[in-house]
């Protein structure tokens, strides 16, 4: 699969843009607290799980569930209002792409 933030590639597909609301998971009782679901042991940053769409978002939360031992809430989040600058989003159609948030 080309990478699409190598310039080589750039023509062999279109990068998926975040829209400005997308469905995330969330840590039940903690007043809305985005599940982080990755730590880049390097940078020490954390990414967040974006999904344009809530059948998506309602298969990771399950996988989620066997994997953590809780069921995530699903809610729609505004993606300007997310800390995080790095999102792993899934589009409504095609593979999840990692893809930078504005600040």
């Amino acid at each position: 699969m080309p990478d699409y933030q190598d310039e080589r590639h750039a023509d062999d597909f279109e990068v998926p843009t975040v829209p400005t609301s997308a469905f995330c998971l969330r840590v039940p009782g903690t007043n809305g607290e985005e599940l982080v679901v990755h730590r880049d042991p390097e940078s020490n940053e954390d990414f967040v799980f974006l999904f344009e769409a809530g059948d998506d978002a309602a298969d990771y939360a399950k996988a989620a569930a066997r994997a953590l031992g809780f069921t995530p809430e699903i809610g729609r989040v505004k993606v300007r209002d997310l800390h995080f600058r790095t999102a792993r989003f899934k589009p409504g159609v095609g593979a999840q792409v990692d893809l930078p948030l504005s600040r």
